[in-house]
């Protein structure tokens, strides 16, 4: 009887862990975009939700909510096919996980829009590091079926710290975005 309880036991235990081993591969799917591997809309919010709660209590000292919008993706997948466009998120995408660091994300909201949530860290010390992504980006070039194609992004970056909300920030950011993009398109005319 004794033999047959620990056998049990034992099964439950190796289930249980398969089972958790599963939520995690669950888990894991669900907050990841597939085509780039990076975060996605909804890894990033659950990611950013608790980086506020830790600046809330004083765990984190703050950091930037990056904005970027890819000015020529349309182009790209009008011009050259959706398989153009693919190559060209995950170009990008390669670009903006190398230069984060361990502690920050980077994720693909949808389409063309990414974020990086940078964290950890003051602002001045982070715009250096966002100012290099962004010139990164904007010298980028996706090699397809022998042309060179020129990627350009629009950057826009806020600042947060304690007490911030993430609506206020993100919409922030979004707005500094967009200002770059017209900025982009005055300096193209």
């Amino acid at each position: 009887m004794l033999n047959q309880t620990q056998a049990e036991l034992e099964a439950s235990r190796i289930q249980i862990e398969q089972l958790k081993f599963q939520l995690a591969e669950l888990e894991m799917v669900a907050t990841t975009d597939l085509l780039t591997g990076l975060k996605n809309r909804r890894g990033f919010e659950d990611n950013f939700a608790r980086e506020l709660d830790r600046t809330r209590r004083g765990k984190s000292i703050g950091g930037v909510l990056v904005v970027i919008d890819l000015d020529s993706f349309k182009a790209i997948n009008d011009t050259y096919g959706h398989q153009a466009g693919d190559e060209c998120l995950k170009l990008v995408a390669k670009i903006l996980a190398h230069e984060i660091r361990v502690m920050d994300t980077a994720s693909r909201l949808g389409g063309d829009e990414f974020v990086l949530l940078m964290t950890d860290s003051t602002p001045e010390l982070l715009l250096t590091r966002v100012q290099n992504i962004a010139w990164k980006l904007n010298h980028l070039t996706l090699s397809w079926n022998g042309q060179n194609i020129a990627i350009h992004a629009s950057v826009g970056m806020k600042p947060y710290m304690k007490g911030d909300t993430a609506e206020a920030i993100f919409a922030e950011a979004d707005k500094s975005m967009y200002i770059d993009k017209k900025r982009v398109r005055s300096v193209a005319q």
